[in-house]
């Protein structure tokens, strides 16, 4: 699970840095400025790489720590869409004296999305989502936690390429246990 993590970190930080070439290269094209004509020269597929906050309200408590994603979706029209993402944190969150990590985060989204400016969008989502929390307790013991429940989030994010995506958000994870 190492190394899915590293790769998932590597994988985000490539996505973010092509983010800013193409946003700089797009916009320095001169391409149109109504935001609903631009967002709507949308594919129907494409992938994203997404980090944000998210909390998780698992086993009776409630601890948030930074996420980073990586997903495929599709739009059904130019508002609707759907999306699976895969995601792990990248820092530990705490709740009294014991220490969690999102192993994993694995969800089946329905998104509705709106075009901001340009090529820059706001989604919202649900959808259904199992976790996997690892928890370090003070005396150095580990133990995990999974389940699986809801999930819903929004974001802020950018078309980078015709079928590229990124965008920052918050996501929160409601356990059924």
């Amino acid at each position: 699970m190492a190394s899915l993590k590293i790769g998932l970190r590597a994988l985000s930080g490539f996505v973010l840095l092509l983010a800013g070439v193409q946003a700089h290269a797009q916009d320095a094209q001169g391409q149109a400025s109504d935001p609903v004509s631009v967002y709507q020269q949308r594919p129907l597929s494409y992938l994203i790489g997404s980090a944000g906050m998210a909390t998780l309200s698992f086993k009776g408590f409630d601890v948030s720590m930074p996420i980073m994603s990586v997903g495929m979706g599709g739009m059904v029209n130019d508002y609707v869409g759907v999306e699976m993402r895969l995601g792990t944190s990248v820092m530990r969150g705490d709740y009294h004296d014991d220490r969690f990590a999102i192993d994993h985060l694995a969800s089946a989204l329905a998104t509705l999305r709106f075009p901001v400016w340009r090529f820059i969008y706001g989604q919202a989502y649900a959808g259904l989502s199992n976790a996997k929390l690892l928890n370090i307790a003070p005396d150095g013991s580990t133990s995990h936690a999974s389940g699986s429940g809801l999930t819903y989030g929004a974001n802020l994010g950018i078309r980078v390429v015709p079928h590229w995506r990124v965008s920052a958000g918050y996501t929160r994870y409601i356990s059924k246990s």
